[in-house]
């Protein structure tokens, strides 16, 4: 009677050269095949060997990965990204609940076409096939799949709303409703500058500098499912020091002799504190002061947001016969990676200039035909 050979328990694969392929090699199983994949460099044979062993370690077999798992794998590779990122990727992927239990190499086109035709907006259609089309080629990079299952989805069609703006008549409105409020120089701040409503929460006296008229950018206070999450700015290039115009220098004069009063003007003391000298929580400002400041001004409702939007408008636009800042100037300005980010957002704004451009050959054509 034959015995039964015993099953060696795992072991993590070891790469070997191969003369004859020129080549590193790996061997390795995976749903009960074996397969072999050949490499250039040692070292990157070695880290796919080390990728076999830590799924093995987490009992999980890159050939069987459900779909749940390849989520949370790709939420715990990104774990630096901000709080609010992370939410939103998890609220977006949340969607796609009724294929968590299968296997990634199951799902095919078909089945996320239907997944993503069942939500009830083109907004959510878009964001969805975005979020997912984003996983699966991370899952390649992965060598999980070889093929993205969403490139051979339907493209939804889905234009984003414009950039939400006040009127100058607005703004003026708001500005003088809100004079002597400890938050005025805020308000002020934000419709010129247009810094992100986390930044402008963020600031601390000793990113001022009186002297060179400048305040710097350099942490964020952001609210994620409820819990405050200070941090840095959004990414790299939201790193910058803004140049202040004299009335927004006045304004934060007037804002430190207030804060000397009330004890808070020390270097790490929040310029634009709640009540109690914490940093400010957006939920608590909209609901408690901004709601409250429209309505008082006589002004439609907004979200905070839409200062940065009116104050990349009017940089673009110019007032009062001023002309605009260059684009390259407003999206360093607004803290944006590359101009490109501005010209997408902001791209109503500047089509509109073109009028600007026909005035402009206009007059130009009549001085000449004058001078003639």
């Amino acid at each position: 009677m034959k015995k039964k050979r015993r099953r060696a328990k795992f072991a993590p694969p070891t790469p070997f050269y191969s003369k004859y392929h020129n080549r590193w090699l790996v061997r390795f199983y995976k749903g009960g095949k074996r397969h072999e994949r050949k490499f250039k460099e040692q070292i990157e044979a070695i880290e796919f060997c080390n990728r076999l062993w830590e799924d093995r370690q987490d009992g999980i077999d890159s050939h069987d990965m459900t779909l749940e798992q390849l989520i949370q794998r790709f939420l715990s590779s990104r774990s630096d990204h901000a709080g609010s990122t992370l939410s939103d990727y998890r609220r977006t992927l949340a969607q796609a609940a009724p294929l968590y239990t299968v296997p990634i190499r199951m799902i095919s086109p078909i089945v996320l076409d239907e997944l993503i035709s069942d939500q009830v907006t083109p907004a959510s259609r878009h964001r969805l096939r975005s979020k997912l089309s984003m996983l699966f080629r991370q899952a390649i990079r992965w060598e999980l799949l070889r093929r993205n299952p969403v490139d051979a989805t339907a493209i939804q069609s889905y234009r984003p709303k414009k950039a939400e703006t006040f009127t100058p008549d607005e703004v003026d409105q708001i500005l003088t409703t809100a004079c002597g409020h400890r938050l005025a120089g805020m308000f002020d701040l934000g419709f010129t500058l247009g810094p992100r409503p986390e930044e402008l929460f963020g600031f601390q006296w000793q990113d001022w500098d009186e002297e060179t008229e400048q305040l710097s950018v350099r942490r964020k206070v952001a609210e994620t499912d409820g819990r405050l999450e200070i941090g840095p700015p959004k990414t790299a290039a939201s790193v910058r020091d803004l140049r202040l115009p004299e009335h927004i220098t006045e304004r934060l004069k007037d804002r430190r002799r207030q804060a000397m009063k009330e004890g808070r003007a020390s270097g790490s003391s929040w310029i634009w504190p709640n009540i109690r000298g914490n940093p400010m929580r957006r939920s608590n400002l909209r609901n408690h002061i901004w709601k409250t400041l429209l309505k008082d001004a006589g002004v439609r409702y907004r979200k905070l947001y839409c200062m940065r939007h009116t104050a990349a408008t009017t940089m673009l636009n110019g007032r009062n016969g001023i002309p605009g800042i260059p684009l390259a100037v407003v999206s360093a300005i607004l803290g944006h990676d590359n101009p490109q980010i501005t010209l997408e957002v902001y791209s109503h704004v500047l089509l509109s200039d073109q009028d600007q451009a026909k005035q402009f050959w206009k007059r130009a054509k009549q001085d000449l035909t004058g001078s003639g």
